[in-house]
C-alpha cells in the first residue's frame, strides 16, 4: 500500500491531507469488527442515518494518517486534528459530502492495492 493523500478542500482554502492506509485500517478494526462493517455504518442509505460516532472516529483516524505522512516531507508542520475539530471539518464539508470523500479514498487505495499486486504477480511468473 502506497501512502498516497487524497485532500479535502475546506472553504477557508486551507487543504487537509486524508490517508487510507493499514494503520487506518487497523485503528479502524480495533473499533469496528471490520472495515467493512464501518463503511456499512457509514453509507448514505434512503432514509437512514450515517452512524456519526462511526464516521467521525474513522474520518479522524485517516485525516490524523494523512497528517502525519504529510509531516514527513513538509517544511511546515501541521497538528493533527481533535475530535471536535474533526466534528468542525465535517460540518463545513456536509455529512454527506465527508462520507462521500471517505468512501472514494477507500475505494481509489483499495484500487491501486489491487493494481500493485497485479504488478507483483506478474513480475514473479
Amino acid at each position: 500500500m502506497i501512502n498516497k493523500l487524497s485532500y479535502i478542500d475546506m472553504p477557508s482554502g486551507e487543504k487537509i491531507p486524508l490517508a487510507f492506509n493499514m494503520n487506518v485500517k487497523e485503528a479502524i478494526q480495533d473499533k469496528v469488527e471490520t472495515v467493512d462493517k464501518w463503511a456499512e455504518k457509514i453509507e448514505i442509505k434512503d432514509n437512514e442515518p450515517i452512524n456519526i460516532k462511526d464516521l467521525k472516529a474513522g474520518f479522524k483516524e485517516m485525516i490524523n494518517e494523512g497528517i502525519d505522512i504529510f509531516n514527513e516531507t513538509a517544511e511546515e508542520k501541521m497538528n493533527p486534528l481533535s475530535d471536535k475539530q474533526v466534528g468542525r471539518v465535517i460540518t463545513a464539508m456536509g455529512l454527506g459530502n465527508a462520507a462521500e470523500k471517505i468512501l472514494a479514498t477507500m475505494q481509489n487505495e483499495m484500487l491501486d492495492d489491487e493494481s500493485s499486486e497485479t504488478n507483483d504477480n506478474s513480475k514473479n511468473e
